[in-house]
């Protein structure tokens, strides 16, 4: 792959992995590769927002139960790392 910026082109680098864009493949390949952190997250109760390369994990509580949400939140974050590493 090259990159080229203000007429100016990079050196030349062999991509080992990728999705052509624009490829019927790269949503099916997207929703396979993220269906992991979806289970994730609906284990510990929180809510899921995605799109395109954005992920959003979170909640709404009571003042009351801050604390008991950030704790749940940094555990469901915890795990998603944890299922990360293990790609």
């Amino acid at each position: 792959m090259q990159l080229a910026y203000d007429g100016e082109l990079s050196t030349t680098h062999l991509l080992q992995y990728g999705v052509p864009q624009g490829s019927v493949l790269g949503p099916l390949l997207y929703i396979l590769y993220t269906v992991d952190i979806c289970h994730v997250v609906e284990r510990h109760n929180l809510r899921l927002h995605l799109y395109a390369d954005d992920c959003q994990i979170y909640i709404s509580v009571a003042v009351g139960d801050v604390t008991s949400a950030v704790q749940n939140l940094a555990a469901c974050i915890t795990d998603v790392n944890k299922k990360a590493s293990i790609r």
